[in-house]
């Protein structure tokens, strides 16, 4: 477009032009909508996206804490079955 508008000038009027810069353009109310729908469906996987990162880090933190609870309720019957094995000394 811009060749066939630099060579137009050319011929008819001798003007050569560097540049060329669309401004004030308008669009089709249907094509206006269809940009508006691309948006919002971008807007929308991009929310899923979020909500699937969200869940994947509760679920790693849900278990981190279950496996740092079981270790934890190892060490404490792990210190129970030493106190029971171990002798009493009483005065």
């Amino acid at each position: 477009m811009n060749q066939l508008l630099t060579s137009s000038l050319i011929s008819f009027f001798r003007i050569i032009l560097d540049d060329v810069a669309l401004t004030h353009l308008t669009f089709s109310n249907e094509f206006t909508s269809a940009v508006e729908q691309k948006q919002i469906a971008q807007q929308k996987a991009e929310m899923a996206r979020y909500r699937v990162e969200e869940a994947e880090q509760r679920k790693l933190a849900a278990v981190i804490r279950a496996e740092g609870d079981a270790e934890a309720a190892k060490l404490v019957s792990d210190v129970s079955l030493l106190r029971k094995n171990q002798p009493q000394i009483r005065f």
